[in-house]
C-alpha cells in the first residue's frame, strides 16, 4: 500500500498533499526496507558476499585460503599436480625452482565462507571435548559423515568418509587450525575408507583399547 492510499478524505486528490505523500514514500520506503534487511545481511545462511567478509571478521576469519592451491610444476604422470612437456599449442607444467612457491593463494566462496564462520565460532567458544569436536566435523563435511576417537596418548584420530573429503575440506584438516581440541593434542586424520566411519572407529577401539588393556590384564595376573 502506498502513502498516498492512507491520506485522509479532504486531502485525497490534492496536488500538494499527494506530492507530499509520495515524496515521504520515495525517501522513507528504501530507508526502511533497508533497515528491515539488517536482519539478513547479518544471518550466516542468508547473507551473501561483502556481509559475509563483515561477519568473518567480527568471528576471525578471512576468506583468503593462503597457499591452498597446488601449482602444476614439470613433474611424473603419478604425481596429479604435474605438468607434461610443452607440445604445439599445448602448455605444460613450468620447472620448480628451488626456494619458489609450490602453492597460490584462493578465496573461499560464500559456502566455504559460512563454513569457515561456523568452524571459527565453534573453536571460539570449545572446551576441548569429543563433543564439541563432533560439532565441528558434522559442520565440516555437512552431516555425519566422521567419527573421533581418543586415544587417550595426546591424538584424536578422525575418521572420514573419503568422498565427503573434498579439497577444501581436506585444506580446512591439515592447514586451519579449526576443528577443536584441548591443548597439546594432535588430532590425526584417517581417510583411507568409504563407509560408515562409526563402523572404523569401533574397529580401531578394540583393536587399540580394549586388546590392549585385556593383554596387560593377563600381565598383571601372570605376575601376580
Amino acid at each position: 500500500m502506498a502513502y498516498t492510499d492512507l491520506l485522509i478524505w479532504q486531502y485525497k486528490g490534492k496536488p500538494r498533499a499527494v506530492q507530499t505523500a509520495e515524496l515521504f514514500d520515495t525517501l522513507v520506503e528504501p530507508t526502511w526496507n533497508g533497515l528491515a534487511s539488517l536482519t539478513d545481511t547479518y544471518d550466516i545462511d542468508n547473507a551473501v558476499g561483502v556481509s559475509l567478509d563483515v561477519i568473518g571478521r567480527i568471528v576471525g576469519i578471512s576468506r583468503v585460503l593462503a597457499a591452498s592451491t597446488p601449482r602444476s610444476f614439470f613433474g611424473f604422470e603419478n604425481n596429479p599436480y604435474a605438468g607434461p612437456f610443452t607440445r604445439g599449442q599445448r602448455l605444460g607444467g613450468k620447472w620448480y625452482r628451488y626456494g619458489g612457491a609450490i602453492a597460490d593463494s584462493s578465496f573461499a566462496n560464500d559456502e566455504e565462507m559460512r563454513t569457515l564462520i561456523r568452524l571459527k565460532v565453534i573453536k571460539n567458544y570449545q572446551s576441548g571435548t569429543i563433543p564439541n569436536l563432533m560439532q565441528a566435523l558434522n559442520v565440516l563435511l555437512g552431516g555425519t559423515f566422521a567419527n573421533a576417537i581418543d586415544n587417550l596418548d595426546m591424538t584424536v584420530t578422525i575418521y572420514a568418509i573419503r568422498s565427503r573429503v573434498t579439497p577444501f575440506v581436506r585444506f580446512v584438516f591439515e592447514k586451519m587450525d579449526l576443528l577443536p581440541r584441548a591443548a597439546g593434542v594432535q588430532l590425526l586424520i584417517n581417510t583411507d575408507y568409504d563407509f560408515d566411519p562409526t563402523v572404523m572407529a569401533t574397529i580401531h577401539r578394540l583393536v587399540n583399547i580394549t586388546l590392549p588393556d585385556a593383554l596387560q590384564r593377563i600381565t598383571d595376573h601372570a605376575n601376580g
